[in-house]
């Protein structure tokens, strides 16, 4: 993929750095809020001369690239930048000495954002946020004498037509910037507006709450000072660093009532000195709030943002998303630890052996389609179908025990000196334990200090320690100690049910009597996806009329599928992990073809197994018309958050569709949110797509809401221009 040129990243990077004051990443807003700052020419000018110094000195020095190009590194050199431009209009400086004070302070908050970044994220993962600001804009104030700086010289009067709160609301967005005047904060507000409508209405919740505060404790002197504190805490823990919801709208309200009260005292303490309180209570408030929801053993109602912030908006959806279609990726899992089909006969909290602190295990025997567990009378353990069968590792690690010795009991028998039996324990590369026992005599195939991996051959199911019949027991536990309490953990990348109820599960935990076994990849199936790399797709669509649609085909610098609709501004992102795909993002300005294959295929085992089946949870507001859309994110902290269910069936098939030799067929059945059915009236109800090796999707067919069908054809699939591959 062609890169932009490097004068564009380094404009683009102080544009992010005015931007992201407001948690935003838009080179647009950044434009606007560096001609904010312009309306005072002073301000303005040291402002950006500050982010020119702060950013040519990251690239001098080689600090992080990417938190340079995004502005995480600059954005405090433009604040430190414009609390000189303040002091100095208290107590001018002479050009050299302002010069010279404009390098430093904005190395100063260049090196304090790098080290303060790293110092609070490695133990606490918490953002450094302004905190470097605040202290070189104190020890700006510390280095002067000044008193209560002068009002800057704007370029245009003040307006002070309006209510009075809201005026004082306007001043308190661009008293950010050092410019409380009402066209500053009115331009800051519509950019936050612009950005997020959630964060504009977090911004006045938030400042109402901090001024009510300050009226109960009559000290509303304070408010033109402390008042942008209270709107930036709100934006923060309302929907920023942490997801927005009821709990986080509590935080607001919390937030908001700390920060002013912190501000009061901070005003109160450091007033002798001449010194303001800055955005002090901003950051001492809100790094307080994320350190103690981090420490939480059991989050509730409130949630941090498990990824890199975007919008709360942005933050809503793909934290509700991701936790309807993986709601088990942040817990521990295992791999199947056999072939073949076996059977959960005890499972988490069973009647038997898994109680109380050994709760977290599972049982495994191999049950033959009539429910039997054995053959004849199962007297021997050679009647046992799971007997001498092979047991593999369920994950990356070290084994660190082995126990070999142990002799088989008799069926019925058991041997509680030697209550493991033969067992395999293993350090997993994530610090926990894993152990498989009951082992058969002489068949641990791996010794102490070997590494394996999944599907590395460790011994065989045997009836030996505590153990009547044959059967497999595995645990994950917290330390190498042979009896130590077991810990949760789930089972990924599974085949769950029998027949047409056979079901792929990414990740979950099987009950008691559940039939399970590992899904049988198909290399075959992954040439459907990365052949089609490079390339451009033509397809012909048929719905009574005619039309043709053309796809292109590219992988991003992170390694991602790009399937991208030109005609229709739409862009559908995907990957293949663990030998699934998965489609990460769709976005469409209008109706696309790719609708219908992010709904298709929006995750997809790489299996050619006739007749599995697995679901889906999708975020419908890719499919919204925008104005509903803005009025569902507005309701996203008090309402439930809908979902389209998509039920995907795959079948084998054969012969030749649309150029190329068929595989499979993916067929999917969508079902609405049944609040919104009547605004996805039109989004496909089933999606019939069939893929074929090294050509992708070689057709298909939709049925939309309103029962239009549409037939896909793929017509051609051509190389793309040498600019336009990724690479």
């Amino acid at each position: 993929m062609k890169r932009p040129s490097p004068w564009l990243e380094l404009v683009s990077a102080v544009l992010y750095g005015y931007a992201i004051i407001f948690f935003a990443r838009s080179r647009a807003l950044g434009l606007v809020l560096l001609a904010a700052t312009f309306l005072a020419p002073q301000y303005g000018a040291l402002g950006l001369a500050g982010v020119l110094v702060a950013l040519t000195a990251a690239e001098v020095l080689g600090f992080a690239r990417e938190e340079t190009r995004n502005g995480a590194y600059l954005f405090n050199a433009l604040l430190a930048s414009l609390a000189l431009a303040w002091t100095n209009q208290a107590h001018p400086f002479g050009a050299p000495l302002l010069a010279l004070l404009l390098v430093s302070v904005s190395l100063l908050a260049l090196f304090l954002t790098v080290f303060l970044s790293a110092a609070l994220a490695r133990p606490w993962g918490l953002p450094a946020m302004s905190l470097p600001f605040v202290l070189v804009a104190v020890l700006l104030c510390l280095l002067t004498t000044h008193g209560t700086a002068a009002a800057p010289a704007y370029l245009l009067p003040e307006p002070a037509v309006g209510p009075a709160p809201v005026l004082a609301f306007l001043r308190a967005c661009g008293a950010i910037f050092f410019l409380p005047h009402v066209l500053v904060g009115g331009v800051a507000f519509l950019v936050l507006l612009t950005h997020s409508r959630l964060a504009a209405l977090y911004a006045v919740l938030g400042y109402a709450v901090g001024y009510a505060v300050l009226v109960a404790c009559h000290a509303t002197a304070e408010a033109p000072a402390l008042g942008f504190n209270f709107i930036f805490c709100a934006i923060a823990v309302g929907g920023i660093f942490v997801v927005p919801s009821r709990g986080s709208l509590a935080l607001v309200l919390l937030g908001s009532t700390w920060t002013a009260l912190l501000g009061i005292g901070c005003t109160t303490a450091m007033h002798g000195l001449g010194i303001p309180p800055l955005a002090l209570p901003f950051n001492l408030a809100v790094l307080t709030l994320l350190a103690a929801l981090g420490l939480r053993p059991t989050p509730r109602h409130a949630y941090l943002t498990p990824f890199a912030p975007e919008t709360p908006e942005a933050n809503y959806h793909r934290f509700h998303a991701e936790a309807r279609r993986f709601p088990d990726a942040f817990r521990l899992h295992l791999t199947l630890p056999f072939f073949g089909e076996w059977t959960i006969t005890q499972g988490v909290d069973g009647a038997l052996t898994h109680r109380g602190a050994w709760a977290h295990a599972l049982d495994f025997e191999i049950v033959d389609p009539d429910g039997r567990r054995y053959t004849g009378d199962g007297s021997t353990l050679t009647a046992y179908h799971a007997y001498r069968a092979p047991v593999v590792a369920p994950c990356y690690g070290t084994v660190v025990k082995v126990v070999n010795d142990v002799e088989d009991n008799p069926i019925g028998g058991n041997n509680l000196d030697a209550n493991w039996g033969n067992l395999v324990l293993i350090l997993t590369d994530t610090g926990v334990y894993v152990l498989l026992c009951h082992l058969a005599q002489w068949s641990v195939a791996v010794v102490e200090g070997e590494r394996v991996a999944p599907g590395k051959a460790l011994g065989k199911c045997g009836n030996s320690g505590r153990s009547p019949v044959p059967h497999l027991h595995l645990q994950m536990q917290a330390s190498d100690r042979l009896g130590s309490p077991t810990i949760p953990f789930i089972l990924c990348q599974y085949v769950e049910g029998q027949g047409a109820e056979r079901r792929y599960r990414t990740a979950g935990l099987p009950a008691a009597g559940s039939r399970v076994r590992p899904v049988l990849f198909d290399e075959t199936m992954t040439s459907c996806f990365d052949m089609v790399i490079g390339r451009r797709l033509r397809y012909r669509l048929r719905d009574g009329g005619e039309r043709e649609e053309t796809l292109t085909v590219t992988v991003d610098d992170t390694g991602a599928y790009v399937f991208t609709a030109p005609a229709a501004g739409a862009v559908l992102t995907a990957r293949i992990l663990h030998k699934v795909w998965y489609v990460l993002d769709y976005r469409e300005r209008r109706r696309s073809l790719l609708r219908d294959f992010w709904l298709g295929l929006s995750r997809c085992p790489l299996t050619t197994e006739d007749g599995l089946r697995w679901t889906e949870r999708l975020d419908p507001a890719p499919l919204l018309p925008p104005p509903l859309r803005v009025l569902l994110d507005l309701a996203a902290p008090f309402t439930a958050f809908p979902e389209i269910v998509v039920e995907h069936v795959l079948t084998t098939c054969r012969g030749r569709v649309g150029g190329g030799e068929a595989l499979a067929r993916i067929a999917t059945t969508v079902t609405a949110p049944r609040g919104l059915a009547w605004a996805l009236r039109g989004t496909p109800r089933r999606v019939e797509l069939t893929l074929g090796p090294h050509h992708g999707i070689l057709g298909g067919s939709v049925v939309r809401g309103d029962g239009t069908r549409v037939e896909i054809e793929r017509l051609e699939e051509l190389e793309l221009q040498p600019a336009g591959r990724a690479g």
